[in-house]
């Protein structure tokens, strides 16, 4: 089950850079950028459920302390490859973009992790008609 929420998770950030890269003709550069602000869009909607649940009462203070930690380290790679990305060589833009990848993944897969799971009832036995 573990792995069937990290694919749900990393495939949606895969599909962005794989459109990213297909973007022909455009500096590397400006496809890390573009891929920078998906991610970033992603990452936002993704805390922003999380926000809602929060005020509604569904997550708790530890779950919220625990996603500023992996919500911070997210924008502090955001914010080191954004500054980067306006020096970096075309080589050094997909380095760039890959770190950010990896920490908006952590991001993602914490506010998933929280989701409820749904365990499934077993079905009610047939009422006798007798």
């Amino acid at each position: 089950m573990r792995s069937k929420t990290l694919r749900s998770s990393i495939a949606p950030i895969l599909v962005l850079l794989i459109f990213a890269a297909a973007c022909a003709g455009m500096t590397p550069q400006r496809v890390a950028l573009n891929t920078l602000q998906s991610v970033r869009t992603s990452v936002v909607a993704a805390v922003n459920v999380f926000g809602d649940g929060y005020k509604a009462g569904q997550f708790n203070d530890v779950q919220r302390d625990a996603l500023k930690v992996v919500y911070n380290k997210y924008l502090a790679a955001d914010t080191a490859a954004a500054l980067s990305l306006k020096v970096a060589t075309d080589v050094q833009a997909q380095a760039i973009t890959t770190d950010v990848v990896a920490a908006s993944v952590a991001v993602l897969q914490f506010v998933q992790s929280l989701k409820p799971q749904v365990i499934p009832t077993p079905a009610a036995a047939p009422a006798s008609t007798r």
